[in-house]
């Protein structure tokens, strides 16, 4: 019975679609660099705006900074920061992260229907009319400014915002200060997502042994097999030639080598989606190469993120330490204490 149901299916996609795409779906983990990079200092001072609601942000990112135990984490008052600078108390391998938020107030209209019964002599009718309703809506914007301590040069400001529609004004206010605080601590952190990839199926066998590699997680393997299908391609027809080029990049973009991601891999990758687009032109090969190009940049940015946060930390490590005093030592013939004078 099953084998029946796929064979209809199969005519199915001959008659009407001329053949039908075999494809997989499989999830890949992609790592993005922070918006926010702080956590390459070794110190990082937070501070809230001049508002209770700036300070609320600002304490739960300082906790969160914290978290790791890697970097010193401490929460100021805005008005320290300032006279701090000026007194050359800010160490040099500081950064400062001002959170300020602006909440706007004011009412979203929509509209609504009320049933309205008419009766005459006979019978009643229901109609449904229309009415305009409005509801409290709150919109936040928080701006984060990072600050380098000593000279307090801006080094980046970001802004991120939300806007709520409630009942309750007094509830909106309350729930969207928390959003805007998850908001911020995700720009501070690097983000681990799983990305959705269509590898094509096609009927050879190097390429279907290499995608149950992949499914499986084994990356390199699947490359390996489909390194040796693009060698096999001759007289094949266009579109299954496209696809195990743009499966290829798909494997050279997961699978880098040793290096990972640097530029010989990203210029290997690219060329398989190339030709993939030379061969067949589609617009899922042309959004792989835009795909690609954001992963390559991202990795830079990783890549640059981690040798700032090695100097920083490496600069504080070479630092010198004061020593501890040195407990003072009893003589050995210690003077005895004089005797008071009797009165």
């Amino acid at each position: 019975m099953l084998s029946a149901l796929r064979m209809l299916s199969a005519l199915v996609c001959l008659a009407l679609l001329g053949g039908c795409v075999r494809s997989t779906l499989v999830r890949v983990p992609v790592t993005f660099a922070a918006r926010v990079p702080v956590r390459v200092f070794p110190q990082i001072w937070v501070a809230g705006g001049n508002f209770d609601e700036d300070e609320r942000i600002a304490e739960r990112l300082a906790a969160h900074l914290a978290q790791d135990g890697k970097s010193e984490v401490r929460q100021v008052d805005i008005s320290e920061l300032e006279p701090a600078r000026l007194a050359g108390n800010i160490p040099a391998t500081t950064a400062v992260v001002l959170v300020e938020l602006e909440l706007r107030e004011g009412l979203q209209q929509y509209w609504e229907t009320a049933p309205i019964q008419s009766c005459g002599y006979y019978n009643c009718a229901t109609q449904y009319q229309p009415f305009t309703s409005a509801a409290p809506e709150v919109t936040a914007v928080a701006t984060v400014t990072v600050y380098e301590g000593p000279t307090a040069r801006v080094l980046q400001r970001e802004r991120v915002g939300r806007t709520i529609v409630s009942q309750s004004a007094e509830r909106a206010r309350l729930d969207i200060v928390e959003m805007i605080a998850d908001e911020v601590e995700q720009l501070v952190d690097t983000l681990r997502v799983n990305e959705r990839v269509t590898l094509y199926r096609v009927d050879m066998p190097e390429v279907e042994v290499a995608i149950g590699r992949i499914e499986a997680g084994k990356w390199a393997e699947g490359r390996a097999l489909l390194e040796t299908a693009k060698d096999q391609l001759g007289g094949r027809k266009k579109k299954q030639q496209a696809r195990v080029w743009y499966n290829l990049g798909m494997a050279r973009r997961f699978s880098p080598g040793e290096n990972g991601l640097d530029e010989a891999a990203y210029q290997a990758a690219q060329r398989a989606f190339n030709w993939a687009m030379r061969i067949d032109p589609s617009l899922q090969y042309e959004r792989a190469i835009v795909r690609l190009e954001r992963h390559y940049r991202n990795m830079i940015q990783l890549a640059e993120q981690e040798l700032s946060r090695k100097h920083n930390f490496e600069v504080v490590a070479a630092q010198p330490q004061d020593a501890p005093a040195e407990a003072a030592e009893e003589p050995e013939n210690a003077p005895a204490s004089p005797v008071p004078a009797a009165p």
